[in-house]
């Protein structure tokens, strides 16, 4: 039997997001639960990569409480209606650049067919 958490604090605040401009995408274990590898929601997780400033004041009638980074967490985030909604700042992955170039993989060539009897 599956669990999730009430839905309308989620719906609020993608509604403001929405109204924002602010992107946003789900993840946690309601995307782990929405792909069929979770059984249990603890809380809704929404991704953005709108600058914290930004998020808290399209979300500042929900009174959201703000945390930074910790030793388990390398952002930020807003936590709305007593942790049931959390909105996590997430800066986009970086490659470093590099002086060497990969090489592209040679063309496989096809396997020669075995003679027939």
């Amino acid at each position: 039997m599956s669990t999730l958490p009430a839905l309308e604090p989620l719906a609020a605040v993608a509604e403001r997001l929405g109204a924002a401009g602010i992107p946003y995408t789900l993840g946690g274990s309601a995307l782990l639960h929405a792909i069929g590898l979770a059984d249990r929601v603890g809380d809704w997780d929404l991704t953005t990569d709108a600058a914290v400033d930004d998020v808290e004041r399209a979300l500042h009638d929900l009174a959201p409480t703000r945390h930074g980074h910790s030793g388990v967490h390398a952002d930020h985030k807003l936590v709305c209606f007593g942790g049931t909604v959390e909105v996590i700042e997430a800066k986009p992955v970086e490659q470093p650049k590099s002086e060497k170039k990969l090489k592209p993989k040679p063309e496989a060539k096809p396997a020669e067919e075995a003679p027939k009897p």
